[in-house]
């Protein structure tokens, strides 16, 4: 998961990649990539998984998403 999110961070922070779309059918996989992105990005964990859950993060994914925070198991 660290080499997607590393590529998930270089197109979203290279402004000429802009205007970005990124998308799931379901948008549960695009929360949980946002989630670990913004915690890679120093976003505190708990903070991160609100915004995956925003973002459309679902329980489905929620679980290895504090697996991967180092968050306590749901």
């Amino acid at each position: 998961m660290p080499e997607q999110i590393k590529d998930l961070a270089g197109l979203l922070e290279d402004t000429g990649n802009y205007p970005l779309f990124v998308h799931c059918e379901f948008s549960n996989r695009v929360g949980a990539m946002w989630a670990l992105y913004r915690a890679a990005s120093g976003v505190p964990a708990e903070i991160a998984v609100q915004e995956g859950w925003t973002v459309g993060m679902r329980t489905s994914r929620e679980a290895a998403v504090h697996e991967q925070l180092g968050l306590p198991p749901l």
